[in-house]
């Protein structure tokens, strides 16, 4: 996961009280992506297709994807 694009959502998380310890991977870009008011849709995209183009995550769902079909 790219720590740049973490910080301000960890940052942004811990100030609202959201508590995102001993999340997987995947459900913790899920809370993010709801948190950020997007479809939390990290790692569904079976077909490898994903029209979620302005999401901050996108790029790291879709190696997950292809991670997860391993």
């Amino acid at each position: 996961m790219n720590t740049l694009k973490c910080q301000p959502a960890l940052t942004a998380e811990s100030d609202n009280g959201l508590k995102v310890s001993k999340l997987t991977k995947i459900r913790l870009i899920r809370k993010f992506q709801r948190f950020e008011g997007n479809i939390d849709c990290c790692a569904s995209a079976y077909t490898r297709v994903c029209k979620q183009f302005e999401c901050l995550w996108r790029d790291e769902c879709l190696l997950l994807v292809k991670d997860e079909a391993l």
